[in-house]
C-alpha cells in the first residue's frame, strides 16, 4: 500500500500562498528562476 501524503502545516500553507505574491518565475537561458519581485511605489 502506498503512503497517504502528510498535510501540510498552518505556516507552510501561508507561505506557500504568500510566495507567487512576493516572486515571479522568469527565464534565464531556458531555466525557470524565481525571483523576487521589484518593490511598486
Amino acid at each position: 500500500m502506498k503512503k497517504s501524503k502528510r498535510t501540510l502545516a498552518a505556516g507552510q500553507e501561508r507561505s506557500r500562498e504568500r510566495k507567487p505574491k512576493e516572486s515571479m518565475t522568469i527565464l534565464i537561458h531556458g531555466k525557470q528562476k524565481r525571483v523576487r519581485r521589484p518593490p511598486t511605489y
